[in-house]
């Protein structure tokens, strides 16, 4: 998930469409958007990066906080069915 500051969260590169919008409104020059392209496209192959290493470091903690949530499942209904 793509984590910036325009609303544009789940459209590819929809925030250069915003961008563009901001540039000419501010009154900057036209050349201004390459050199924020160039740039945003850079920032997203960090955030993606980010991103995906975050999703790989979180997945084993909650591989294992689903296993015991489960483990303390089948203790309790086992409890309950042997009472």
């Amino acid at each position: 998930m793509k984590s910036d500051m325009s609303s544009s969260g789940g459209v590819p590169n929809g925030d250069m469409v915003m961008i563009g919008v901001l540039i000419h409104q501010m009154g900057l020059p036209v050349e201004a958007f390459a050199i924020v392209a160039a740039l945003d496209r850079l920032i997203n192959m960090v955030l993606t990066s980010c991103n995906v290493v975050g999703d790989a470091a979180v997945l084993p903690i909650v591989d294992e906080t689903e296993k015991r949530a489960e483990v303390k499942l089948e203790t309790a209904s086992n409890s309950v069915t042997s009472s």
